[in-house]
């Protein structure tokens, strides 16, 4: 009986782990995105600023 408590307590810990791991690599996966988010908004953020430019110089034309 001993040794089944023992092996369903190994098993108990090995799950945790994982769910550990899997926690660990969802938020990695979140900062990924939102990082790439980030960038994104940002050249999105630069390509407004060249085409605002662009209308105020024609406009000044």
């Amino acid at each position: 009986m001993n040794g089944i408590k023992e092996r369903i307590d190994s098993i108990e810990k090995k799950t945790d782990a994982i769910e550990n791991r899997i926690g660990n690599l969802e938020k990695n996966m979140l900062s990924y995105y939102l990082l790439k988010i980030a960038g994104r908004y940002e050249l999105f953020e630069q390509r407004l600023v060249k085409v605002e430019d662009k209308q105020k110089h024609i406009d000044a034309k």
